[in-house]
């Protein structure tokens, strides 16, 4: 016996929905014949790559560089989706808004709408009110620059970790290994634009899980790798190579090669 339906969108609901306006616009646009929702949901599974380029055109993704194809393989791990693009996700979240509106508005059961973790003192003082207004110094942008989801996510995968048995310091012998396994790989190439000798700290000083090249073209090799889907952290002189656990040695082998043709 099926579960009985709790809630249908009115007519009315339908018809302004988003995704029927998707429908259309993919009926128009792409010569199909989707008549309802369920006809939607089996294209979008029938014709996967076709359904997330269309996504991405419906909803007007803009990126600096194209994406070279939709899906690399339908394999997971190793699927890889829309690679070559390059976008900025900021730029999209803060599309279409006036530079002078609010961006961004919290509040919780803890505190009145405004209220920043280092709310203005002042009004405290001024007697009973709805709403406490962020301090007119620099203070104010301690509270509504913080994002604490950062500290729910890392206590998420430290439990994960925790429950599969792994520590820090065999992620971090994990990490160590590849490290010496690709700046083994560099020293046999003897690439002039990533000098071995070029490491910061050197070899054999206490690292974490970077490793970090003062280099004086610093930011023509950052480009010359990114050419190469290679994504460096580049400081000033400094570009920092950063390794993980979910990393491998077939992984290490096609940056070492990536990096090669790159800088050669």
């Amino acid at each position: 016996m099926s579960p009985p339906i709790v809630w249908t969108p009115s007519p009315e609901r339908i018809a302004s929905a988003t995704i029927t306006h998707y429908r259309e616009w993919l009926n128009e646009t792409r010569g199909l014949a989707l008549a309802d929702y369920s006809d939607l949901w089996q294209w979008s599974v029938d014709e996967l790559e076709d359904f997330w380029a269309s996504i991405w055109d419906f909803f007007g993704v803009e990126a600096s560089e194209p994406y070279e194809r939709v899906l690399t393989q339908r394999e997971m791990p190793g699927a890889e989706w829309f690679p070559g693009a390059r976008l900025s996700y900021a730029e999209h979240a803060f599309r279409g808004r006036a530079d002078d509106e609010v961006a961004i508005r919290h509040a919780s059961e803890l505190r009145p709408l405004d209220t920043g973790w280092f709310a203005d003192f002042g009004d405290l003082t001024r007697g009973e009110r709805s709403r406490v207004a962020y301090g007119e110094g620099a203070m104010r942008f301690w509270g509504s620059t913080f994002d604490a989801s950062g500290l729910y996510r890392f206590n998420a995968v430290m439990r994960w970790l925790r429950d599969l048995g792994v520590t820090p310091r065999e992620i971090h012998a994990h990490v160590a290994r590849l490290q010496l396994r690709f700046l083994a790989g560099l020293a046999d190439d003897h690439l002039a634009g990533l000098p071995v000798v070029s490491l910061t700290p050197p070899y054999g000083d206490p690292r974490g899980n970077f490793l970090a090249f003062d280099l004086d073209d610093a930011e023509g090799v950052e480009r010359r790798l990114a050419t190469h889907r290679i994504v460096v952290d580049r400081r000033g002189r400094r570009i920092r190579f950063g390794f993980g656990v979910y990393h491998d040695d077939a992984f290490v082998a096609a940056l070492i090669e990536r990096t090669r043709v790159a800088l050669a």
